[in-house]
């Protein structure tokens, strides 16, 4: 008998962590704008992954708005020079502060979130350069 509720626990335990695991990268997803397609290509929009060098190339030589979407702590923390901190949280709800007619640079701890906000930013039909981590500057 305790071999089976030793069994039955351990089992209860593995389900109950692969919940948190899945529910942990539900936090970096950006929420989703007003008139945001999946696809930004749908609306004239899109999105790259590119290098710290070409990342630099686009903001130096097309006068590209350089767009950090991490948390303020984290940006307060270091940042690139010239970056403006719109955390992918609150993306949707602060779109009016990304140019529509200058190349968006997006970056963020790990490129995840990254990620999302270069599709939502794409999906309102702007051209986007995600350079994934702050590191890769």
């Amino acid at each position: 008998m305790t071999c089976f509720v030793t069994r039955f626990m351990i089992s209860a335990l593995l389900l109950v962590s692969l919940a948190g695991l899945t529910a942990c990268g539900s936090e970096d997803a950006a929420p989703s704008a007003p008139g945001a397609s999946a696809e930004g290509a749908s609306q004239g929009g899109s999105a790259e992954r590119v290098s710290g060098a070409e990342a630099r190339r686009v903001v130096s030589e097309e006068n590209g708005f350089l767009l950090d979407v991490r948390t303020p702590g984290e940006f307060s923390g270091g940042h690139v020079d010239g970056a403006t901190n719109i955390p992918v949280q609150e993306l949707g709800q602060r779109l009016s502060e990304v140019p529509e007619d200058r190349p968006v640079v997006v970056y963020c701890l790990s490129g995840a979130r990254s990620a999302s906000a270069a599709r939502m930013l794409a999906g309102t039909g702007r051209t986007v350069y995600d350079f994934g981590s702050y590191s890769a500057w």
